[in-house]
């Protein structure tokens, strides 16, 4: 595969903020490893990210973002 047809786009929804309590991102609900390992994540390392983000929305209770960009 190539660059293009392993695109995945960020969480990110310009809110960087850390939370203390849970050590999660208040936007993205990444942690700060998965963020900065973002870059160099493969498709299918990106799509697993997405997974756990999912699972920690609902966990949380929280709604989508309301844009990725």
């Amino acid at each position: 595969m190539n660059r293009i047809s392993e695109f995945v786009r960020s969480p990110c929804v310009d809110i960087c903020r850390i939370d203390k309590d849970t050590a999660l991102c208040a936007g993205c609900f990444r942690t700060i490893d998965e963020i900065t390992a973002w870059l160099d994540l493969s498709g299918d390392g990106r799509r697993e990210v997405l997974k756990k983000v999912e699972e920690r929305r609902k966990v949380m209770g929280a709604g989508r973002p309301p844009y990725p960009r």
